[in-house]
């Protein structure tokens, strides 16, 4: 069984079909890659499945539970996390509070308490990680950019995800945070978390993934390796232009 499914799954805005009848499994383990030209619908798919958006038919299952209608925070419950195209981060706490506040509401709905020694241990476990440490005291909103994307990525392992999901982790990098993220996501995969990553860096995407979805308009045209998909005809057609 895969960790996540969606069978059939579709959004429509008005008269525009943005997702359309998306039939998605992610496998317990991997790095999986969602690709595609801009507007191919990559987001609102990774918002259907994280509950930000309420899909037009089809259903989301996550291990054995249809969560189809769950709200975000009950999702996180399950053992699911994401980060967004643009880090949302609470600006003026420092880096150690935005990743405190992840497992702070982990620990909100879960049935035992969590105590902010817990907390602060966990915390600063998961900087060493993300390799923010240094920067523990420091105003979010006073990091580089590169290190505002690793703290939103750290935030969301406080939740102890079954499946973290990542949109654009890489947006804005210079090759050298690429390549950090790149080694980020293998250690997090070695942790035992499986990891899907939506992103437009081919190196990263290509270096990283073992398996990596294409969409375009709304629907996926192609799934398999690297190799496979770097040489796929419908691939090449949908980002040059041409067949």
């Amino acid at each position: 069984m895969p960790l996540l499914s969606t069978s059939e799954l579709s959004k429509r805005f008005g008269a525009l079909q943005v997702v359309d009848r998306i039939n998605l499994e992610i496998r317990s383990g991997e790095i999986l890659g969602l690709i595609g030209p801009n507007g191919a619908g990559k987001t609102t798919l990774l918002n259907l499945i994280t509950g930000f958006v309420k899909p037009s038919s089809g259903l989301v299952s996550f291990g054995k539970r249809n969560i189809t209608t769950k709200a975000p925070y009950v999702r996180v419950s399950y053992g699911m996390a994401r980060t967004f195209q643009t880090p949302q981060l609470f600006s003026e706490m420092t880096v150690r509070e935005n990743v405190i506040m992840g497992g702070t509401a982990k620990s909100a709905f879960q049935l035992h308490g969590t105590s902010k020694m817990d907390l602060e241990k966990k915390s600063g476990e998961i900087l060493d990680l993300v390799e923010l440490s240094r920067a523990a005291r420091v105003r979010a909103n006073e990091l580089p950019y590169g290190h505002q994307r690793k703290l939103e990525i750290a935030r969301a392992l406080m939740t102890d995800p079954h499946l973290l999901l990542l949109d654009e982790p890489a947006a804005g990098m210079t090759d050298a945070e690429a390549a950090s993220i790149a080694v980020l996501l293998r250690t997090i995969q070695l942790q035992g978390c499986t990891v899907a990553v939506v992103d437009h860096n081919m190196r990263l995407i290509m270096n990283v993934c073992e398996r990596i979805v294409v969409m375009n308009f709304g629907k996926i045209i192609a799934n398999g390796s690297p190799a496979e998909i770097r040489s796929h005809p419908s691939v090449v057609a949908a980002y040059l232009g041409a067949a």
